[in-house]
């Protein structure tokens, strides 16, 4: 199987790239500037190439589109930005794909805001009716269908918020600890989540391609926690001395920011109770990705 991966210098491209690649698998990760993953493999920067070239150039077996702005609120406050980022970026190579490869299969990257309506406890299932409340989701959403109707062999993979890499420049809690470990004060919030590791979910995408998955999938912890809890949880296990530092105040979306803040439901969880069907492994708890990614980080 060869893979081409649309977003390789993204927090979750990048992962899945070095994933791949330790597994020996033949993954070409590319965006448009280029760069290196944590892992130091390369990023091919691609300019303005278009989908029809680098399909012809490689050849691949799986298109992977990981591109695109997750910032709800940076969506909120530049429209244009984001439809060009998470539903046009999608369009081209959706078109490119149905156009030139009936073959190929295509793995979309969508998010848990495709629904904006508060989920029951066991969480928001596929089959559920999405129902976006906010300009990303539905980007993301459009992104959905545009798949759909241009790609025979589709694969739309619905994730929450991702913990990967701390080399990454985008991982969202090494900022934190820094800021810690030179005694300065951070308020965080308490709204839950589900911290879901991206190893994890590269090991998913491979097995899913291995027994011929299509449709749409949801992919997720079952481990919720908040943003306060797990920074607190992160230094101790490294054994820092917080003393005060971390309050638990803080406001998400955090004002001033941008222009314009997007609307979230208060409580967001989709099921993956389908997943024991599909033969995937148990999400590993926040607390073991800390353990295994994070706690002999140099920060």
């Amino acid at each position: 199987m060869k893979a081409l991966l649309v977003g390789g210098t993204g927090y979750l491209g990048s992962a899945i790239v070095d994933n791949f690649a330790d597994m020996g698998l033949d993954v070409v990760g590319i965006s448009r500037r280029g760069g290196r993953s944590p892992g130091q493999r390369v990023i091919r920067a691609i300019g303005n190439l278009n989908p029809h070239e680098l399909i012809h150039e490689y050849q691949p077996d799986v298109v992977l589109l990981t591109a695109g702005n997750p910032d709800l609120d940076a969506c909120e406050s530049d429209v244009s930005m984001s439809r060009e980022m998470n539903v046009e970026l999608v369009r081209r190579w959706a078109t490119a794909i149905g156009h030139t490869a009936s073959n190929i299969t295509c793995v979309l990257f969508s998010s848990i805001y495709v629904f904006g309506q508060e989920s029951p406890k066991e969480g928001l299932t596929e089959n559920d009716v999405p129902l976006p409340i906010s300009q990303y989701g539905k980007d993301k959403l459009e992104a959905e269908i545009i798949v759909r109707q241009h790609i025979n062999h589709h694969l739309i993979i619905r994730l929450p918020w991702l913990l990967g890499s701390p080399g990454h420049i985008r991982d969202p809690l090494v900022g934190y600890i820094r800021k810690v470990m030179k005694g300065e004060k951070i308020e965080l919030d308490r709204n839950t989540r589900f911290p879901t590791d991206t190893t994890w979910v590269a090991a998913c995408l491979l097995h899913l391609l291995h027994i011929g998955s299509c449709g749409t999938v949801h992919l997720s912890s079952k481990d919720a926690t908040n943003r306060y809890e797990l920074v607190k949880e992160l230094a101790r296990s490294l054994n820092i001395d917080t003393n005060g530092t971390i309050g638990s105040n803080g406001i998400y979306p955090a004002p001033n920011l941008h222009t314009a803040i997007a609307m979230r439901p208060s409580f967001l969880k989709i099921s993956t109770m389908r997943n024991d069907v599909r033969g995937l492994p148990e999400a590993p708890t926040w607390k073991n990705i800390i353990v295994d990614r994070y706690r002999n980080w140099n920060f």
